[in-house]
């Protein structure tokens, strides 16, 4: 149960992240009516910000931030993906605002950050085929980032 599964329409929803978006969706997002909702949000956060001082404590960080209509054909795309795969190899943690263009670029080549051109090259090329993420709309058979 909840395993995403690529191509296949509305299988992001039965995943946790997907759940627990609709959650936040369906319960005001920034704005809930119940003071218990609120208080259950900012427990998330405080849990998350805690987990990412420990994550990072020690650690040179670089954030790619913005370029949302960054497309994946896009030859600056390949070249957000490269610089960061190259800043990962010399040790850096690349981090992003997790969205799509250059942000999921940015994760991209820190995952290939040792592999070959190549596996960058063909995967960028996957990526560039498959359906394009949509900002602000539900639609879950989208692909994913890559962080």
């Amino acid at each position: 149960m909840g395993d995403y599964q690529v191509g296949v329409t509305g299988s992001y929803g039965h995943t946790l992240d997907g759940r627990v978006y609709d959650h936040y969706v369906n319960n005001g997002k920034d704005h809930p009516a119940s003071i218990l909702e609120t208080l259950a949000q900012r427990l998330h956060d405080h849990a998350i910000t805690d987990a990412l001082e420990e994550l990072i404590d020690g650690r040179n960080v670089v954030a790619i931030m913005g370029g949302h209509s960054l497309k994946r054909s896009d030859p600056n795309y390949i070249k957000v993906a490269q610089i960061s795969g190259e800043l990962t190899r010399r040790g850096y943690l690349m981090t992003s605002g997790g969205g799509p263009g250059a942000m999921e670029a940015t994760h991209l080549g820190a995952w290939f950050a040792y592999r070959s051109q190549v596996e960058l090259e063909d995967a960028v090329e996957i990526l560039a085929a498959s359906l394009p993420i949509v900002s602000g709309k539900k639609d879950y058979s989208r692909s994913r980032n890559m962080g």
